[in-house]
């Protein structure tokens, strides 16, 4: 059996780690039962949960521990970085395909087997450059006044729309988060909705101190954030991510909920 422990997919990764990974994986296959199946993983750029570092590697919190459940369950994989949209939408159509970090909704629950949490959920907030000293409201409604950037097809945008917002009247779309601080900052966006880790991290990446934004109103989020997979996916390999995901989750006083 050939096992792969790095992508050559739309954004190269390097995997920190992968020879131990690899060790791991083979090792494993000595005590449960290995998958010929090779999955396709797939993920968006999106500090610090899931993104490709300046070394080409594929990092953050939600990758660590994707890792360590396909390394514990001796599942093959590769793992490529895309646009949320394209890598939601292969993970929707094309089988063997996992993808993280995924919040689950109803709109969503049947789309896709589900290992949840995977991590905690961030807090989000709609933020507006603190030089907007005219943008200032209490309700997510009165959003509806600005240009709101947001990432196409992710969680927010899907919640928006639900809300009443409308694509190209009150929600500028783009391909990550990362271009939504930008155009925020060049004034072509009046608002945005990011984590404060994930804001204070791009920020830092532009040599922008935090004072840069201003945080309204939270962006309320009660779904978890996941890993969820293809719904083609064999009912073999989703069991045996699941025993591994609760091991792994255990170790880090946390419960699995998946069902």
């Amino acid at each position: 059996m050939t096992f792969y422990c790095s992508s050559n997919g739309n954004i190269n990764d390097t995997a920190p780690g992968n020879n131990k990974l690899c060790l791991f994986i083979l090792l494993s296959c000595f005590s449960f039962s290995c998958y010929a199946v090779q999955l396709n993983v797939v993920t968006e750029q999106r500090i610090p949960l899931n993104y490709m570092n300046e070394h080409g590697e594929v990092v953050g919190d939600a990758t660590k521990i994707v890792r360590e459940i396909l390394a514990h369950a001796g599942i093959a994989y590769s793992i490529q970085v895309y646009p949320w949209a394209r890598a939601y939408n292969k993970a929707k159509t094309e089988p063997n395909t996992l993808i993280y970090s995924l919040r689950r909704t109803n709109k969503r629950e049947d789309m896709f087997h589900w290992i949840c949490p995977l991590i905690q959920s961030e807090k989000e907030y709609i933020y507006r450059l603190s030089t907007r000293h005219d943008i200032n409201f209490s309700v997510m409604e009165a959003a509806k006044t600005y240009s709101l950037g947001v990432v196409r097809n992710d969680f927010t945008h899907e919640t928006l729309r639900v809300r009443g917002f409308e694509d190209n009247k009150h929600l500028d779309i783009n391909n990550d988060g990362f271009a939504n601080l930008k155009k925020l900052i060049k004034g072509r966006v009046d608002l945005i909705v990011q984590s404060d880790r994930a804001i204070e991290r791009s920020l830092k990446k532009l040599n922008l101190p935090l004072s840069t934004v201003t945080a309204i109103i939270p962006f309320e989020l009660e779904q978890p954030t996941c890993i969820g997979l293809n719904i083609q996916t064999a009912d073999k390999i989703v069991n045996q991510l699941r025993q591994s995901h609760k091991i792994i989750l255990k170790r880090q006083g946390l419960q699995a909920t998946d069902k």
